[in-house]
C-alpha cells in the first residue's frame, strides 16, 4: 500500500496557499498536520480524529479518499462522524462506510 508521504494528493496540500484551506486557524506547519493525520503525533487536542475531520469537512471527496484511507476512515469513523460539523456530509461518509462493508461481505 501507498503511503501517505508518497501521494500526489499530500504534495498539493503541502503548498501553503491549498493548506490554508485544511487549516486556516491555527499556527501549524503542513508537516505537523500530515503527522497528526498519519497518526505519528498528538499536539494537545490536535489528534488524528481532528485532522480527518477537518480533510473530510475541507477537501472534495477525491482529495479526501487520497489523504484519509477507506480502512483508516472505518476505523475511526465512530470517533471522527460527531466532530464534523456538515450532517449531510458526514451522513455521505457514513453511506460509504457501510456501501463498503457491504461490499466485502459479498
Amino acid at each position: 500500500m501507498q503511503s501517505l508521504s508518497d501521494t500526489k494528493v499530500k504534495q498539493k496540500y503541502l503548498d501553503p496557499t491549498m493548506f490554508g484551506n485544511l487549516v486556516w486557524d491555527y499556527k501549524m506547519l503542513p508537516q505537523e498536520f500530515f503527522d497528526i493525520l498519519e497518526n505519528k503525533r498528538v499536539l494537545g487536542n490536535f489528534n488524528q480524529d481532528w485532522a480527518i475531520g477537518r480533510v473530510l469537512e475541507h477537501t472534495n471527496y477525491y482529495d479526501a479518499m487520497g489523504l484519509v484511507s477507506l480502512p483508516t476512515l472505518h476505523a475511526r469513523w465512530s470517533s471522527v462522524e460527531s466532530r464534523i460539523f456538515n450532517k449531510e456530509l458526514a451522513h455521505g461518509y457514513n453511506y460509504l462506510l457501510q456501501r463498503q462493508a457491504l461490499s466485502a461481505t459479498r
